[in-house]
C-alpha cells in the first residue's frame, strides 16, 4: 500500500464525518461523548459508565490520527464532556496537555486482556475452576508461557517499532512467524529463532512474491524496504536491551490476542482429553472473531484508566 493524497483526504473526511455526527447528537444528550480507535468501545464503554456513573455515547474514529483530528475540531467548541481514547503503540509514555485524552500505558487495549489476573478470572468464571491449587497451577503455567512468548517476540516488535520510527511502510501480517510457534499448556516452543535477520528474510520472501506477481507498487516497496534495512538494524541493536526490560509495554496487542486465543484452544483440548485435575463439562467458551467483546469482562482495568475516569464521576 502506498500513502497518497487520496488516502490523506479519506482520513480528513472520516474525522469530519465523526465530528458532524457528534454535533448532531450532542443537542439531545447529557452524558459523556467518547471517541475511540477502531472497536475499542467494546473495552471502554462499560468501564466509563461504571467509574463515572454516567451514560455514554461512543464514536468510532478508525485510528489514532482521526481521534486526535476530531479532538482538534471540537476543542474550540467543547462541552467538557468529550473524552478521547488512543493506543500508545510503540511510542514512549507521553503526557498530553489536554486532560481529556487517555492513552494506554501498554501497546493497546488488547494487552489488558492477556494479563495473568485476567486469565485467572477466566479460569474461575468461564471454565468453572474452584480449586485454588488448580487455579494457581494453570495461571502460573499461562504466565510462564506468555513470558516465553514475549521473549521470543522482542526482535519482531523492535522491527515493527523501527519501521514506524523510520517511516518505512511494511505489512507486518505478511511476516509468517506463526508457522514457527508451538504452544502447549506448559511451554512455548519456537522451531526457529525469530531474529532480526530471520525477520528480514521472511519479509523479503513476501516482497519477492509480490514482484513475481507484478503487483502494484511492488518494485517501489522492495526498494524502499532494502534501502531502510540498515536503519532498522541500527534501531534494533540500539534498543534491544530497553525492549527486553519493558516488553510488556511494547508487545503488539494483536499478537498477544493471537497467543491468548491459541492458549484457550489448548486448554479446551486438555479439558476434553481429561488432562486437567478435573474435567469441566460446562466449559463452552470459544475464542471467536468478536473476542474484544466476549472476553472484555475478564480484561484488567488499569489504575491509570481508573484515575482518569474518576475525574468525570
Amino acid at each position: 500500500m502506498k500513502i497518497n493524497k487520496e488516502n490523506m483526504m479519506l482520513s480528513v473526511q472520516e474525522a469530519s464525518s465523526v465530528w458532524f455526527e457528534y454535533k448532531l447528537s450532542r443537542k439531545k444528550f447529557d452524558g459523556l461523548f467518547l471517541f475511540f480507535e477502531g472497536e475499542d468501545r467494546k473495552y471502554y464503554n462499560q468501564r466509563v459508565e461504571h467509574y463515572t456513573k454516567k451514560e455514554v455515547k461512543g464514536f468510532t474514529c478508525n485510528n489514532r490520527k482521526n481521534v486526535l483530528e476530531v479532538m482538534q475540531y471540537i476543542k474550540d467548541d467543547t462541552t467538557n464532556k468529550e473524552l478521547f481514547f488512543i493506543d500508545k503503540d510503540y511510542r514512549y509514555s507521553h503526557s498530553f496537555i489536554e486532560k481529556n485524552i487517555f492513552q494506554t500505558d501498554c501497546y493497546s487495549v488488547e494487552n489488558y486482556y492477556t494479563d495473568k489476573k485476567s486469565f485467572k478470572k477466566f479460569l474461575k468464571d468461564e471454565v468453572g475452576i474452584n480449586s485454588e491449587k488448580e487455579l494457581e497451577c494453570l495461571s502460573n503455567q499461562y504466565d510462564y508461557c506468555r513470558t516465553v512468548f514475549h521473549k521470543e517476540m522482542i526482535s519482531y516488535n523492535l522491527f515493527a517499532a523501527a519501521c514506524r520510527n523510520e517511516k518505512i511502510k511494511v505489512q507486518l501480517d505478511k511476516i509468517k512467524w506463526k508457522s514457527f510457534i508451538m504452544i502447549k499448556i506448559d511451554e512455548v516452543i519456537f522451531k526457529e529463532k525469530l531474529s532480526i535477520e530471520k525477520i528480514f528474510t521472511l519479509y523479503e520472501e513476501y516482497l519477492n512474491s509480490e514482484l513475481k506477481r507484478g503487483k502494484k507498487y511492488s518494485v517501489e516497496n522492495f526498494e524502499n524496504f532494502n534501502n531502510g534495512k540498515e536503519k532498522i538494524r541500527k534501531f534494533h541493536d540500539a534498543n534491544f536491551e530497553f525492549f527486553q526490560q519493558n516488553i510488556y509495554e511494547f508487545m503488539r496487542g494483536k499478537d498477544e490476542f493471537y497467543f491468548l486465543k491459541e492458549y484457550i484452544k489448548i486448554l479446551k483440548k486438555e479439558n476434553k482429553e481429561q488432562k486437567l485435575m478435573k474435567t469441566y463439562n460446562t466449559f463452552y467458551f470459544e475464542p471467536c472473531s468478536n473476542f474484544l467483546s466476549t472476553y472484555s469482562k475478564y480484561a484488567i482495568t488499569s489504575p491509570q484508566l481508573i484515575n482518569f475516569l474518576e475525574k468525570y464521576s
